[in-house]
């Protein structure tokens, strides 16, 4: 909101003093209270324009990585000369959907839009659990092989363990992208997926208390088991100790929307693509 309030007005005729000191890459630009200024134009809107086409610029044309994917489906943070060791981070495509949803938005440009479905597409094709599984049909947040391409854990606890918030913001932002396709066949596909993620977390859904919430923070997708809370040393991963269940999680602002969402939209069980929305 911060960003879009600077956007939104401009100071005419404002004395500006590029400065000696710098903020990260540019010179710092103050007006005549002192006050730092947009380093790219003196109009903030202009400068808001520039700056957000900046970072989609860089998304679009991120180098492709050994496996053949964007570097952005493998890692959550950019190197520029090497691959950073860590990969993606547990809301990594449900947060760059729901950002590009509102670029698209904004711009109109329709590569965003063509990214958004790539990116539901591999993620879906390649993350989620089985249906025969204890947590059925919800995504992995993370490639426990680095380059394999395939979602199949956790980054902490490995293989076959989920993390239930980010299979319910997934959800949400696929039915975002449901709406966008204005229903066609590729739209019903994300509203499938997205009532097979509610149905498998309503399914699991418990009472809360002070110690657990309606959903664990961490569970094993094939078994049920919930995930170990870990403590690490101060400077050395291969130093922990758990310390507990990893049961409480208080980050389902996302399912909650997906809910919703499906309520608005009458959905109870399985679409068809068949049925008339």
């Amino acid at each position: 909101m911060l960003i879009l309030f600077f956007g939104a007005y401009n100071l005419p005729g404002q004395e500006r003093i590029t400065t000696s000191g710098k903020l990260v890459f540019h010179q710092i630009v103050v007006g005549k209270n002192g006050r730092i200024e947009p380093w790219y134009d003196a109009s903030r809107g202009v400068s808001y324009d520039h700056v957000i086409k900046l970072v989609w610029k860089f998304w679009d044309t991120m180098r492709t990585d050994y496996n053949g994917l964007p570097y952005y489906m493998n890692h959550s943070v950019w190197e520029r000369d090497e691959n950073d060791s860590r990969g993606i981070a547990g809301d990594q495509f449900a947060m760059a959907l729901s950002s590009w949803q509102l670029l698209y938005q904004y711009t109109g440009n329709n590569r965003v839009k063509e990214n958004m479905n790539f990116i539901a597409d591999y993620y879906l094709a390649h993350s989620l659990s089985k249906p025969s599984d204890a947590w059925s049909n919800i995504p992995y947040p993370y490639a426990t092989s680095r380059y394999s391409g395939i979602y199949d854990g956790d980054m902490i606890l490995g293989k076959n363990f989920t993390q239930p918030d980010k299979a319910g913001s997934f959800g949400y932002e696929l039915i975002k992208l449901f709406k966008m396709s204005n229903h066609k066949q590729r739209g019903v596909e994300y509203l499938n997926a997205a009532v097979k993620i509610a149905n498998a977390l309503a399914g699991k859904c418990r009472e809360g208390d002070g110690n657990s919430s309606p959903w664990p923070f961490r569970v094993n997708a094939v078994n049920g088991e919930i995930g170990s809370l870990i403590a690490y040393g101060k400077n050395d991963y291969n130093d922990f100790t758990i310390v507990g269940k990893a049961d409480y999680c208080t980050n389902y602002s996302g399912t909650l929307e997906l809910f919703l969402e499906l309520i608005m939209l009458k959905k109870r069980g399985y679409p068809t693509l068949s049925e008339n929305f």
